[in-house]
């Protein structure tokens, strides 16, 4: 044991050395790992299930969408578990925009812009898809969100069965929207069209309660009336007039 110089007491040891384990990365890093692996996870699903050559073509789309998750779940590492219609309607999200963004580098391409890099070319396409043709107020272009979803359309984008087959499916839920946002209006005026009905029912109960309570009024005077001064043409006019019974 090592000893001071100087007194000749031991020197106790030095600590062993202590190594915090590394921290796991935050949450919103791990849950967007796992989205971005579940978004590519999908692409694959669908492209695996609709190119199966024995299942392909036949299949309901209910049973196609079954197929879908049943392999996904089997394929799925991140724990999350996912029903049928969320992993539809996230498709249909990734499907819309990777569409979207195949078509507007197919515009970039056209127009091959001389000078230019793979970061203009992208900044280009990013500034179509964006544009979604509106302007506010003072004339400025209205941008929409920017294309997020390059994880996917690596998997998508060299696929030709996805050229053709997505893009129809594309088309397919853009005319399913707008026959839902049809519904909906349709359903807001009929709701609109019942709350008149229904104001206009009770203007008329309550125009019917005023009536009657001149009328019981009416009859409340009549009843009361003083007829011992009036001649009898007048009290037999008094006396054969309608009459309700006063509560």
């Amino acid at each position: 044991m090592a000893v001071d110089a100087s007194s000749g007491t031991p020197l106790r040891p030095l600590p062993t050395p202590f190594h915090l384990p590394p921290s796991p990365p935050p949450l919103w890093r791990r849950r967007m790992r796992q989205t971005l692996a579940e978004g590519k996870l999908l692409c694959n699903t669908w492209l695996t299930i609709g190119m199966d050559p024995t299942t392909g073509s036949d299949q309901t789309r209910e049973t196609y969408w079954m197929r879908v998750k049943e392999y996904f779940d089997a394929n799925n590492a991140s724990g999350n578990e996912r029903s049928v219609l969320s992993l539809w309607s996230r498709w249909s999200d990734i499907n819309t925009d990777c569409q979207k963004w195949a078509g507007v580098q197919a515009n970039v391409d056209v127009i091959n812009p001389s000078g230019t890099n793979d970061i203009d070319r992208n900044s280009m396409a990013q500034g179509l898809f964006r544009d979604v043709g509106k302007k506010n107020k003072k004339g400025n272009k209205i941008l929409g969100k920017p294309f997020m979803l390059h994880h996917c359309y690596e998997v998508l984008g060299n696929e030709e069965k996805w050229k053709t087959r997505g893009k129809l499916e594309a088309a397919t839920m853009a005319a399913m929207q707008l026959v839902m946002q049809q519904s909906s209006m349709m359903m807001a005026q009929e709701r609109l069209a019942a709350n008149e009905e229904r104001k206009l029912a009770l203007e008329e109960k309550k125009l019917a309660n005023e009536e009657h309570l001149l009328l019981v009024e009416e009859e409340r005077k009549l009843f009361l009336m003083d007829t011992s001064n009036l001649d009898e043409r007048k009290k037999d006019y008094i006396n054969l007039a309608p009459r309700k019974e006063i509560l």
